[in-house]
């Protein structure tokens, strides 16, 4: 869940500089991406991920700790969330998937796919537990949740080190969308 709070932590700051980052290179990667292609790509997917980081910080994570601890939102409040949740990130899928990726950025777009069904997964989880009564089955519903947003957390950032590390091949400072473990 930390890839999603640095997606929305550093909203603006990578469109802002890839819409001003003058494409100066003519290089390609191996692969035979060019930096344009790559800006184009990080262009059309920042604002899909953004969306998903949202619904995972913004809905998600609060209920985690109404459904464990707090219970401010009732649990059947949360059980409609969670449904909205799932259509959101559905569309999130549908949108991501559709973006025209070149060969060389179809490995990062099918893994963050992989993460999104995870974090779809996740959604279920937590929205059984709302559904469930209080007690031992709800708090294994919700800690399986929480596993399973943790493994999304994990896929995504195998996706976004590719795209990183992407980035750094062109000498392009690294982006805040894409975490690659180095504070990237």
């Amino acid at each position: 869940m930390l890839a999603a709070l640095a997606l929305i932590l550093a909203c603006g700051a990578i469109a802002w500089s890839s819409m001003h980052t003058p494409v100066t290179r003519a290089s390609t990667t191996p692969a035979g991406l060019r930096q344009d292609q790559l800006l184009a790509y990080e262009h059309a997917v920042v604002p899909i991920v953004q969306d998903g980081g949202r619904v995972i910080q913004d809905g998600m994570k609060p209920a985690i700790d109404d459904l464990q601890y707090r219970h401010i939102v009732p649990a059947p409040v949360i059980a409609q969330e969670a449904a909205g949740w799932l259509d959101r990130l559905a569309s999130v899928r549908t949108r991501l998937a559709a973006v025209s990726a070149p060969p060389a950025l179809q490995s990062p777009t099918s893994t963050f796919l992989t993460a999104l069904d995870g974090y779809r997964a996740a959604a279920q989880s937590f929205r059984a537990a709302a559904l469930a009564p209080a007690g031992a089955k709800r708090g294994a519903l919700v800690a399986r949740g929480v596993k399973q947003a943790e493994t999304a957390d994990r896929v995504y950032d195998q996706g976004a080190a590719v795209v990183q590390g992407l980035r750094h091949g062109f000498g392009l400072e690294p982006s805040p969308y894409f975490p690659d473990g180095t504070g990237g």
